[in-house]
C-alpha cells in the first residue's frame, strides 16, 4: 500500500532496534554534545545495520538540552520513532499528501530543518492498529519529518501537493539538524493544535499518555 521512505539500499541492511533509554546506563552518560562519541556509540548498536526505535522511550539525556527543561523537571518521554542514517540521505513521500508547513528550528537539540505533510486515509488508524473494526472514515492527521537538511527547506510552500514515492527531504548534518547524530525524527500527529512547522517531540512524564495517544506509533510507516 505505502511507498518506502527510505531508498532501497537502507533496507537491503536491515533495521537493529536500538535502546537509548533511561534503563540503558550506557545511554543515560552519553554527552550529546560529544557527537563523536555518541555517533561512535549508536554505531556500535546499530552493528552494521540501520538504528531504529525510540518510540514512548524514556530518555533522561534531553535534560542536556534547554529546549526540554523548565525550572522544575525536563521533558523525557519521545513521541516519535529514529532511524539513524548517513546525512544526505533521500527521504520519500510514503504516500500523497500536501505540506501542512514547515521551518527550521534551531538550537542544540531542535529539529533543525522540518517538514510537516498532511494526509487523508481511509480507515489509517484502524488499519495500523490492529483493529478489525472498518469504520469506512477517511482519517486525516500529520507526520512531522525532522533533522532534515536546511536545503530541503528550499523551494517548497504550504499546501503544495507531494505524489506518493517523491522525495521529500534529505537528512541533514549536525550542524543544521540540532547537533544529534545524522537521524530521521517521523512522528504522527492527529492534531497539529494550531502549530505550524513544530511539534513537540518529546512530553513531560506526567503526559505521556495524552501525548502517545495523540501520537500514535509510526513503526508501520517505515517498515512496511
Amino acid at each position: 500500500m505505502f511507498s518506502k521512505i527510505f531508498p532501497e539500499s537502507i533496507y537491503q541492511k536491515g533495521f537493529h532496534q536500538i535502546d537509548l533509554s533511561a534503563q540503558n546506563p550506557d545511554a543515560v552518560a552519553l554527552n550529546l554534545q560529544d557527537l563523536h562519541t555518541c555517533n561512535a556509540y549508536i554505531e556500535k548498536l546499530c552493528n552494521g545495520k540501520i538504528g531504529i526505535g525510540g518510540y514512548g522511550e524514556k530518555r533522561v539525556w534531553y535534560a542536556q538540552s534547554n529546549i526540554f527543561r523548565n525550572e522544575n523537571e525536563a521533558r523525557n518521554i519521545h513521541l516519535g520513532v529514529d532511524i539513524w542514517a548517513e546525512a544526505g540521505t533521500p527521504i520519500y513521500n510514503f504516500w500523497e499528501g500536501k505540506i501542512h508547513s514547515f521551518a527550521y528550528n534551531e538550537g542544540f537539540g531542535n529539529y533543525g530543518g522540518t517538514i510537516i505533510l498532511e494526509y487523508e486515509i481511509k480507515d489509517f488508524f484502524e488499519n495500523n492498529t490492529n483493529n478489525n473494526t472498518k469504520n469506512n472514515n477517511i482519517d486525516n492527521f500529520f507526520v512531522l519529518y525532522g533533522h532534515l537538511s536546511k536545503k530541503s527547506l528550499e523551494n517548497i510552500q504550504e499546501n503544495q501537493i507531494i505524489q506518493k514515492g517523491t522525495e521529500i527531504a534529505k537528512l541533514g548534518n549536525p550542524s543544521e539538524n540540532g547537533g544529534w547524530s545524522p537521524h530521521l525524527h517521523i512522528q504522527i500527529i492527529k492534531d497539529m493544535q494550531g502549530k505550524k512547522g513544530d511539534f513537540i517531540g518529546v512530553c513531560y512524564e506526567k503526559d505521556k499518555d495524552f501525548y502517545l495517544n495523540l501520537c500514535p506509533n509510526p513503526t508501520d510507516l517505515i517498515m512496511n
